[in-house]
């Protein structure tokens, strides 16, 4: 009975899955039969059940709820159990519309904030939100101070997840701050109510505040910036001790210490035109504007100015100087005292300079005197070399230029050069530097060709010439090389009986008459200054050339003698050979026997 109960049971069993699968595999006429109801989706029983048991349902179910549904199981909506959003077994329930969390949570902000709750919270924990993050997009982001307070210092009434909206200037919550200010009553003095023009987010204190725009155009420059408010304004009402038009016009405020200083000067009202706004006493003083062109330049700008002005700032001068050039306007009686009657120019500025009135190195000569400069030696010779204290000239005719030195130098050349036929160019032998210093001297010039070199170019003047240079020798040289007409005495005691030629440089040298080397000698006809001969023949020409009047003959034998008949023995095999000095020359021509 017991195995047929089993039978009958489980053959009723089958016949209700069989019924339920063709139910569930049909497009459904009677919904009733399917207890999750009409299905849009296509899924078989066996995806979620087994066939031991329609429950429990499977442990990991073939059924893909995130790509077969229109909603994805991210975060915690893959842990939750399927009866926490579907609360019965028809799953056509919940209805989610998009993305709308709403569909299945209350909006417990109300409708105040984004209807896309994704924006602020995620599918992990919907606690987890970035409060700053997310106030940040609002119309107010924290900065400064704000990041510090608890949400509910503003938004007093916030409850479940609800936030009041706010105004976000600053007087909306600092209005009891803005009238309890202890520096300077606001409310007085009609402060404006946007905060932030002096106070920041980052502390109340200190206030940065915007002198220029809180006074409508007076900004706090230079030491105004370091003065106390009670300097310009009355407490707390803030109200002007001075009515100034604007931060250039120091006069309405500086009255008193204009008058103090500059009063029935003249000075015009325009302080900073001298003063600056840094410090009242430093006064960068523009006199070039102030006097219409008068520069204070060189040692002016260092004169105290009751050296120029009377008391009242009126000049000592009149007529006053037409501008810093005009020297001789206010220096006429400096001038009376040192050029009066000279003709100088009244241009001071000619000679002398602004920096210092007695240092006149600026002093042009060449253009006052017509073309005389001043060079060399002149350069440091005093006035009165030249001029008589009135600064007249003391040579007459004077002189054409520069380069004129004859013209006041005439007893200098009759002392030195009376009668010798000098030019009076005196600079072809002198320069301007040094009158004894005739360096310069062009002798070959002067001399008609004569060029003094070598010796020559060291024997004093009178060695050759006399007291008024004169020449000692008559008739003169024909040039530098004619030796013979200055040296005839030389010759006559050297050479007369030897017969040598007059022709001196052959053998001597223009810088030594006592060594003649004659270094030719051994190219052109016989080695005497080298080889076997060297310092043999007692540098006496006469050594070989026994005949003087003749130096073409020379003889060998005097020194080399040899016994003839040896001689001829020895070249008896020679052709042509015969026992003479020419003959040895001919075989030996450099002096050697092995030639």
């Amino acid at each position: 009975m017991t195995n047929r109960f089993h039978i009958v049971t489980l053959g009723l069993f089958i016949a209700v899955i069989a019924t339920a699968g063709e139910v569930y595999g049909q497009d459904a006429q009677s919904a009733s039969v399917n207890p999750h109801g009409n299905l849009s989706i296509d899924i078989s029983c066996s995806d979620c059940h087994t066939s031991e048991s329609w429950v429990p349902a499977k442990e990991v179910m073939d059924f893909n709820h995130d790509t077969q549904t229109t909603f994805a199981l991210i975060g915690k909506h893959a842990l939750t159990n399927c009866e926490n959003c579907h609360l019965d077994l028809k799953f056509t329930e919940p209805t989610i519309i998009g993305e709308g969390c709403e569909s299945c949570h209350v909006d417990v902000h109300q409708g105040e904030f984004s209807q896309q709750c994704s924006d602020c919270h995620n599918q992990e924990n919907f606690a987890d939100v970035d409060g700053i993050f997310i106030h940040n997009r609002t119309t107010f982001q924290l900065t400064g101070a704000h990041l510090q307070i608890e949400c509910e210092t503003c938004h007093v009434d916030q409850s479940m997840g609800h936030f009041t909206n706010l105004e976000t200037e600053c007087i909306d919550c600092h209005q009891e701050e803005y009238e309890l200010a202890e520096t300077v009553d606001h409310v007085e003095s009609g402060f404006p109510l946007t905060c932030d023009d002096c106070h920041t987010t980052l502390a109340w204190q200190p206030a940065f505040f915007d002198h220029l725009t809180a006074s409508d155009g007076f900004a706090l420059i230079g030491a105004h910036s370091l003065v106390d408010c009670a300097s310009c304004h009355i407490l707390p009402s803030m109200d002007l001790v001075f009515n100034a038009a604007s931060d250039q016009d120091c006069y309405a405020c500086h009255m008193d210490d204009y008058l103090a200083e500059h009063q029935g000067s003249g000075f015009p009202t325009n302080c900073l035109a001298c003063h600056s706004v840094n410090s009242w006493d430093d006064a960068d003083f523009e006199h070039t504007e102030v006097s219409n062109g008068f520069e204070l330049l060189g040692a002016h700008s260092k004169v105290d100015c009751d050296g120029c002005h009377s008391p009242g700032f009126g000049l000592v001068f009149s007529p006053p100087p037409e501008d810093q050039n005009d020297c001789y306007s206010c220096h006429t009686n400096d001038y009376e005292e040192e050029h009066g009657g000279s003709g100088f120019p009244t241009d001071c500025t000619l000679c002398h300079n602004v920096n210092d009135w007695d240092d006149a190195e600026e002093f042009d000569h060449a253009s006052l005197s017509g073309g005389f400069e001043l060079l060399g030696a002149h350069s440091t010779e005093v006035c009165s070399s030249c001029h008589t204290p009135d600064l007249g000239l003391v040579f007459n005719p004077p002189p054409s230029d520069q380069n004129d030195c004859f013209t006041c130098h005439a007893d200098d050349y009759e002392e030195e050069h009376g009668g010798t036929g000098f030019p009076t160019d005196c600079l072809s032998c002198h320069n301007v530097n040094n009158w004894d210093d005739a360096d310069e001297f062009d002798h070959a010039s002067l001399s008609g060709g004569f060029e003094l070199l070598g010796a020559h170019s060291t024997e004093d003047c009178s060695s050759c010439h006399t007291p008024d240079f004169e020449l000692v020798f008559s008739p003169s040289p024909v040039d530098q090389n004619d030796c013979y007409t200055c040296h005839t005495d030389d010759y006559e005691e050297e050479h007369a009986v030897a017969g040598f030629p007059t022709d001196c440089l052959s053998c001597h040298t223009l810088d030594n008459w006592e060594r003649g080397p004659f270094e030719e000698h051994d190219a052109l006809y016989f080695p005497i200054f080298s080889g076997a001969h060297s310092g043999e023949w007692e540098s006496d020409c006469r050594t070989c050339h026994i005949t003087p009047v003749d130096f073409s003959l020379f003889e060998c034998i005097n020194c080399h003698e040899h016994e003839r008949s040896q001689t001829d023995d020895d070249h008896s095999e020679l052709s042509g050979y015969i026992y003479e000095s020419t003959a040895c020359y001919s075989c030996h021509p450099s002096g050697r026997s092995d030639d």
